[in-house]
């Protein structure tokens, strides 16, 4: 079942997402490889991200989005973004808060890397944490613990005629939400 990621790694051209996706998908618990999720396959939840992946690289081609390290961090997500799907311990069935339980389960995975808090807080790569984000937030509004919208609301003072504010990291969590 682990092989068939091996595709997807090969999109990730960034060594640091590539290596940081690898080291999750080591530690990742022995039921998301197994479980046989909505499909009732076995290896369900590794079909799903298989086929988040596929429409993610479809979305960032309907967007324009080229920078290669922009769809690593897109492509890392819809890998990852099940990886706690029922929880910890695992469940039966998918834990509501399960992008909230995988985000914090990767800051952990981080957390053994580095080596003092200090490096923890102040040098975990944006780009990482870019990725935990989307993990985190890839169910937006049916998102627990806290709904998550792709569009924010724009500060008080700036005008918008909608009153949400659109800019890339915007696009990058509608891209994962929708996928």
């Amino acid at each position: 079942m682990r092989r068939r990621f091996d595709h997807c790694l090969t999109l990730i051209k960034s060594k640091k997402v590539r290596d940081f996706v690898i080291n999750a998908l080591a530690f990742a618990p022995k039921e998301f490889w197994r479980d046989k999720g909505e499909d009732n396959v076995e290896g369900g939840i590794i079909i799903h991200s298989l086929k988040v992946v596929r429409l993610i690289i479809n979305f960032c081609d309907f967007f324009g989005i080229s920078e290669q390290l922009t769809r690593d961090k897109l492509i890392a997500a819809g890998i990852l973004h099940d990886v706690q799907r029922n929880g910890i311990p695992w469940g039966a069935n998918a834990h509501p808060e399960h992008g909230h339980i995988a985000a914090q389960w990767l800051l952990l995975l981080r957390s053994f890397e580095a080596s003092s808090l200090e490096d923890l807080y102040f040098n975990t790569d944006k780009d990482l944490i870019d990725i935990i984000e989307l993990v985190e937030n890839h169910m937006g509004p049916r998102n627990k613990p806290y709904p998550t919208s792709a569009l924010r609301k724009v500060k008080e003072g700036v005008e918008n005629k909608e009153g949400y504010l659109v800019d890339e990291k915007a696009i990058w969590h509608l891209i994962v939400q929708m996928a």
